[in-house]
């Protein structure tokens, strides 16, 4: 599914949008965010499944180097860590 596609224009973004919307008329936030998780990861599966397991790893490295500059007490530590892991998803790519 790409965004100019018919199935994306006519049913999945107006699926989304409402029930984002629904969920957050009832207050609902936290649900709402997972509900445009899981549809972004079900949007980005759908053309090709091994995309989604790239994408759920890309996701996976950046929440632990996240985990590990946030406990780092040390300014240079947490740079590196910043530049090797960006430098680490470029050179994935």
């Amino acid at each position: 599914m790409v965004f100019t596609s018919f199935v994306f224009l006519f049913a999945f973004l107006p699926l989304m949008l409402l029930g984002f919307y629904v969920l957050r008329f009832y207050q609902q936030d936290f649900l709402a965010k997972v509900f445009l998780i899981l549809g972004s990861l079900f949007f980005y599966g759908f053309w090709n499944p091994s995309y989604l397991v790239l994408l759920l790893g890309s996701i996976g490295v950046n929440f632990l180097i996240g985990k590990i500059i946030l406990n780092a007490n040390k300014f240079l530590l947490s740079s590196s860590l910043n530049l090797s892991g960006g430098g680490g998803k470029i050179a994935f790519i």
